[in-house]
């Protein structure tokens, strides 16, 4: 584990920030968030109070069915952010998020977020600018997929008769279920 002061390495993700812009996130964190292997950080339907930033460690991103296993989405690796989400939007959480080893996380809650918006806080700016390239990214992806997946239904290349519909419900699923954490 590392020590109790993030590494300027986390948030290398946000882009350029002076040291003033540094100083005024590190105030904005929590304290650090410890997790021993197999802890669940928040469960799928849980409150969407925080978002979270890896220091070290692996968080897995989970999606809880009707059966006894959670159906893994993603593992993220240190210095990735994630839980924006639900935060962005006020929902519950879609998946839930658990330690895939002993990890570290830097939290930022809600109001945190927003009060550094609205005092206009260049941390929170580039903090949601990431968010938003996050989103786009992801939406570009599926996008692209679909694209394809429609290119083959117009040629019939490679495609059977079942395997359309199954492609695009597994679309749909990334869309709107496996994504949303």
């Amino acid at each position: 584990m590392s020590a109790s002061s993030p590494t300027p390495q986390l948030f290398a993700a946000l882009g350029p920030l002076d040291p003033g812009d540094l100083a005024a996130i590190k105030r904005r964190l929590s304290e650090p968030v410890r997790l021993a292997r197999g802890v669940v950080l928040f469960p799928q339907g849980g409150p969407p109070d925080s978002l979270y930033f890896i220091e070290s460690g692996e968080i897995a991103i989970r999606k809880v069915g009707d059966g006894p296993e959670a159906r893994p989405i993603v593992t993220l690796t240190p210095g990735a952010l994630f839980g924006e989400v639900g935060v962005l939007l006020s929902q519950p959480r879609l998946a839930e998020a658990a330690a895939a080893s002993e990890a570290e996380l830097w939290q930022i809650n809600r109001s945190t977020l927003e009060a550094g918006t609205a005092a206009g806080e260049r941390w929170a700016t580039h903090l949601l600018l990431l968010v938003s390239r996050q989103l786009a990214q992801r939406l570009t992806d599926m996008d692209r997929q679909a694209v394809a997946l429609f290119a083959q239904i117009d040629t019939g290349i490679g495609v059977s008769s079942t395997r359309p519909i199954a492609e695009l419900e597994r679309l749909r699923t990334l869309l709107f279920e496996h994504w949303a954490f």
